[in-house]
């Protein structure tokens, strides 16, 4: 499990306050290290973000600092039980996400609306999340998508 020291969290708390919820990409990248989310990165290029396994949940409001990292080809929420379809307008926009990993969040049909202009979006898994058929026809216009996990939803 990754944790947050005291320390750190004061800090986290600090920066934002500072910065008044305008953030910009450098304040973005400070804000998700210093919650130890970012695992992989390449000539300050971000390429992996993982949300799992925080000991301080992550909300939606975590994700809206993701604009601001449009090279990210991974994302990982799995097990983020307070993620719901909210959360996922703040992906809309990222043309290189290819790997999403969803499984165990609130997810419905009603997010996956905000994935269909994922166009490089190859591997979802949506395991044990409320979404139906209904809401997979969203996905129909994503061809890159090669990997679509569904066990576990109402599929």
């Amino acid at each position: 499990m990754k944790k947050l020291n005291i320390f750190t969290f004061t800090l986290l708390f600090i920066s934002c306050s500072l910065i008044g919820g305008n953030m910009n990409r450098d304040e973005s990248i400070k804000y998700y290290h210093l919650k130890s989310i970012i695992t992989g990165e390449t000539n300050n290029k971000i390429r992996t973000l993982d949300f799992t396994g925080l000991d301080d949940p992550i909300t939606n409001d975590d994700l809206k600092y993701i604009i601001f990292l449009p090279e990210v080809e991974a994302i990982h929420l799995s097990d983020c039980k307070k993620i719901t379809d909210e959360g996922l307008k703040y992906l809309s926009g990222l043309e290189k996400l290819e790997i999403l990993n969803l499984p165990n969040t609130k997810i419905t049909d009603a997010g996956l609306k905000h994935l269909k202009n994922l166009k490089s979006l190859r591997d979802l898994d949506l395991y044990n999340t409320n979404v139906t058929d209904k809401g997979i026809q969203e996905l129909a216009s994503i061809e890159s998508l090669r990997m679509l996990l569904l066990h576990g939803t109402k599929v």
